[in-house]
């Protein structure tokens, strides 16, 4: 499992097909969850080898956005 909050990953996996398992608000931040599948993204996104069409990405951002602004606070007693 993966998790971030930063949206530049989330809008570069959202590119790739790879959505998020569950979104939850920590500390007043979305955190984006993802399965297995997301590793070898991450990892070229990390390594800077990974290329997405920049049209895409950045209206991949613009909807990570507007899923983190609207994601709902983690129950409380989980985490």
């Amino acid at each position: 499992m993966f998790s971030t909050m930063e949206l530049g990953i989330v809008a570069a996996l959202a590119v790739r097909g790879i959505r998020p398992e569950r979104v939850v608000r920590r500390q007043g931040r979305a955190n984006f969850e993802f399965g297995p599948e997301a590793e070898p993204v991450v990892r070229d996104y990390y390594g800077g080898t990974l290329q997405v069409p920049a049209l895409l990405f950045a209206e991949a951002m613009r909807t990570s956005k507007g899923i983190a602004l609207n994601a709902l606070p983690e129950p409380v007693g989980v985490g």
